[in-house]
């Protein structure tokens, strides 16, 4: 036998659909104009993120023969406390040509080198300063004294010595690590 269903038996079923599908659609509605109402009333909020500003210059006598007291500073415009490391590059020089690298210990003589009690330590092929200097500070000097050896120099050449120094931001130390900088001294 079949039963047959009428028009009432489809009326029952289609409103608990029609009731929840109107239910959906106010909730839509309201959640809709909340949103709107929020973002219309909310005011803007900006976050400015400036980058640390670092400037480093290396400060030196010399009186065209010898470089004394070689020290770094933390200019006065870097915005940030860094930490600094310095190496040097030297050379016998004829008319702006290199003629020959000079080597320390034979073709010139370095003076108190990272002594003890400089803050500074020799590590790898770079000289690190063990403390972070703050804006407008100065490192303890890298050495005191660097000149030629008179008899090493070759004819109408000079020793020129670049020195090269570098800065990270002190601040997360998580920069000196992912720049392979050393995170400790012994």
């Amino acid at each position: 036998m079949m039963f047959y269903r009428g028009k009432r038996a489809r009326r029952r079923c289609t409103r608990p659909v029609l009731l929840l599908l109107s239910l959906v659609l106010m909730l839509a509605i309201g959640a809709g104009g909340t949103l709107a109402f929020l973002i219309d009333t909310t005011p803007e909020v900006k976050n400015v993120f400036e980058p640390g500003e670092i400037t480093t210059t290396v400060v030196e006598d010399f009186d065209k023969n010898t470089k004394e007291n070689v020290r770094i500073q933390n200019n006065v415009n870097s915005s940030i406390a860094v930490y600094i490391r310095a190496t040097w590059t030297a050379n016998w020089v004829k008319d702006s040509e290199i003629v020959a690298p000079a080597v320390q210990g034979t073709d010139y003589t370095v003076t108190n080198l990272a002594v003890t009690g400089s803050g500074w330590q020799k590590n790898g092929d770079y000289y690190y300063y063990t403390s972070a200097v703050a804006p407008g500070d100065y490192t303890g000097y890298l050495f005191t004294k660097l000149e030629p050896v008179a008899a090493a120099q070759p004819e109408g050449a000079h020793l020129e010595v670049t020195i090269l120094s570098q800065a990270i931001q002190a601040e997360p130390d998580q920069a000196r690590i992912d720049a392979g900088w050393p995170t400790s001294f012994n």
